[in-house]
């Protein structure tokens, strides 16, 4: 019950990233504020809308979405991590593919869950393949 009320009254998406950025190597922000998770389900969410503008439910279908979202950034070739004040590092290394509608989401979080306990100062997200115009968010939970 605590879960669901933290949820309701405290969720969010903060835009991390004020304009489209591209990820090639290693990016890094430090956020105006610091982030922290109300569940272990929250994650970092970069927006694909326009580094890969096919993928999409309703553009491509399913399956034909994550082939073309496999091909464009296959799994494994980006990661991040998350620096604490006191510099404790939480790697970002569960990465995934999120798709709605017309959206297409690559998803990092800790293998294990992020930790509900720290306060997060500065994102970095490395990539191997260059996403263009992407903006970064913190979903503050998942379901």
């Amino acid at each position: 019950m605590k879960e669901f009320f933290l949820i309701l009254f405290f969720s969010k998406w903060v835009q991390l990233t004020p304009a489209p950025v591209d990820l090639v190597g290693e990016w890094s922000i430090r956020p105006s504020n610091t982030l922290s998770a109300i569940t272990p389900g929250a994650a970092i969410h970069i927006d694909l809308a326009r580094s890969v503008p096919e993928a999409g439910v309703t553009k491509s279908g399913l399956e034909e979405s994550i082939e073309i979202l496999g091909r464009r950034i296959p799994s494994e070739s980006v990661h991040g991590f998350l620096l604490t004040e006191a510099g404790e590092r939480i790697e970002l290394d569960q990465g995934g593919f999120s798709l709605e509608n017309d959206r297409a989401w690559l998803v990092l979080r800790p293998d294990a869950g992020m930790p509900t306990d720290l306060e997060f100062t500065e994102v970095t997200i490395v990539s191997d393949v260059q996403i263009r115009g992407a903006l970064v968010y913190w979903k503050n939970w998942s379901k």
